[in-house]
């Protein structure tokens, strides 16, 4: 599915008036269309190929994806991402691109706007993760990497209050007669080094998938809403942890799921909400 191929940035400022941003990135045709789609001949688990950040210097990170000199236009895996730093007049203040496969990668914000963000993804081989922040004129720079520590790619990254990250990981030891698990890796703000995790939660069952991982900070925990695949059926069950990444109870499975016809219960995303509920979301094409 494709969009306008129109990139229009609006900011609302706290006094009510709206800053108008229009940059002119000369972005590729697929960065305005929908990829998320497992049946085609590149699995793409993207929803979206321009991601909007807010930075505390008046400007905005700008993720998108461009191709090379030697890329396939119908092969999305050969298109490099790049990220782009715009002020609120539009114009270009940094452009780097991102190393490694943009399908794979995953970025996460900061809990604190001025810190940058967090990026994993494959480097050959290998998995990295790098940290990137912005300085006062706008220049974008890697602040810490850490490389080689896993292979397989996050379900997902969220920022926490003392401004680190969880990544959250599924545990596969290829044997499907033993069941998966939630990993969580500690990592704290600009440094290199990957604090030592633990399990958060275990699938009871063999033949089991951990599909997708959607957390949320509130006042007192991270909640984080767990969907598990087992055949054809889809389970979501709720877990909270500490703002440290440590278990802290089962929260049990939502089972109050919409029942719309002609839609599979498979296909929701969960999202949990800052102060409480969680948000069930379906994309139609």
């Amino acid at each position: 599915m494709s969009l306008e191929q129109q990139l229009c940035i609006r900011v609302i400022l706290r006094n009510g008036t709206v800053k108008e941003i229009d940059p002119d990135l000369k972005l590729d045709p697929i960065n305005y269309c929908l990829l998320n789609n497992t049946n085609t001949k590149y699995e793409i688990k993207k929803n979206n190929n321009i991601i909007v950040y807010l930075n505390d210097k008046n400007n905005n990170t700008i993720t998108y994806v461009n191709a090379t000199d030697s890329s396939d236009s119908s092969d999305p895996t050969s298109y490099m991402e790049w990220g782009a730093v715009i002020d609120w007049d539009g114009k270009t203040r940094s452009l780097v691109p991102f190393p490694g496969f943009w399908i794979n990668s995953t970025i996460q914000p900061n809990a604190n706007n001025k810190f940058g963000f967090i990026r994993f993804n494959f480097d050959v081989m290998f998995g990295s993760l790098c940290q990137y922040s912005s300085d006062d004129s706008g220049n974008l720079t890697v602040m810490s990497k850490t490389i080689g520590y896993v292979l397989d790619q996050p379900l997902t990254i969220m920022s926490t209050l003392n401004n680190g990250y969880l990544a959250f990981f599924n545990v596969d030891d290829n044997n499907s007669l033993l069941p998966r698990e939630l990993y969580v890796r500690i990592i704290s703000y600009n440094d290199s080094k990957v604090i030592q995790g633990t399990y958060v939660y275990q699938i009871p069952q063999p033949n089991m998938i951990i599909n997708s991982v959607c957390c949320d900070s509130t006042l007192f925990y991270i909640d984080c809403i767990v969907s598990v695949n087992s055949n054809n059926t889809t389970r979501y069950i709720l877990i909270h942890l500490s703002q440290s990444g440590l278990p802290s109870f089962l929260g049990g499975e939502i089972d109050n799921l919409p029942n719309v016809t002609g839609l599979s219960h498979k296909g929701w995303r969960a999202k949990t909400m800052p102060f409480g509920g969680y948000i069930l979301g379906l994309t139609v094409l």
